[in-house]
């Protein structure tokens, strides 16, 4: 009987330390992001930029919002110096796996991360762990194959008037 109430007794800290840190992780506390349904903070100049579809947008892109604008899958893009949460740094030519946007989107975000890395790997001064990925594309039925952009933006959605990657180098002259 003892080693049972010594085990008992003994399992009452872990057990009170494991409480607190479930306690800890489901909030309390608001911070950015308390466990609930993310909210974005607004973006005040949503309506700005030029409507262009996926096929003319370039690599330096920059976008508040990676959702279509309309019904012809177009999206805002902006110059870099007007504040904007996404930068597209590739642009990707993929077949068509799915209908399902989930699943492109799972197809599309390992070789966005491929890309990310090949960029980085020729840059420096960019703290990978504070960006994350995005990938859209311009999905139509009856196209064999779609264009994909790779976009990036801080974790905390926030928006900069600056290019968030370092720019390509300028090709050397020939």
């Amino acid at each position: 009987m003892n080693q049972g109430r010594r085990r008992a007794a003994g399992a009452a800290p872990v057990l009170l330390i494991l409480l607190l840190l479930l306690g800890c992780a489901t909030g309390g506390e608001e911070g950015p992001h308390d466990g609930g349904p993310m909210v974005l903070p607004p973006i005040p100049n949503a309506s700005e930029g030029a409507l262009k579809e996926l096929t003319e947008m370039t690599e330096g892109a920059c976008l508040n919002v990676t959702d279509p604008a309309d019904s012809g899958q177009r999206r805002r893009v902006l110059p870099c110096s007007s504040p904007h949460r996404y930068e597209v740094y590739a642009l990707l030519q993929l077949p068509h796996p799915s209908t399902a946007e989930q699943e492109r989107a799972q197809e599309a975000i390992p070789r966005c991360e491929e890309e990310l890395q090949r960029f980085l790997n020729t840059r420096t001064g960019v703290d990978r762990k504070q960006l994350m990925i995005d990938a859209f594309d311009d999905y139509r039925a009856d196209a064999r194959q779609r264009t994909v952009a790779c976009a990036v933006a801080y974790n905390d959605f926030r928006q900069v008037d600056a290019p968030i990657l370092p720019q390509r180098p300028p090709a050397a002259a020939k």
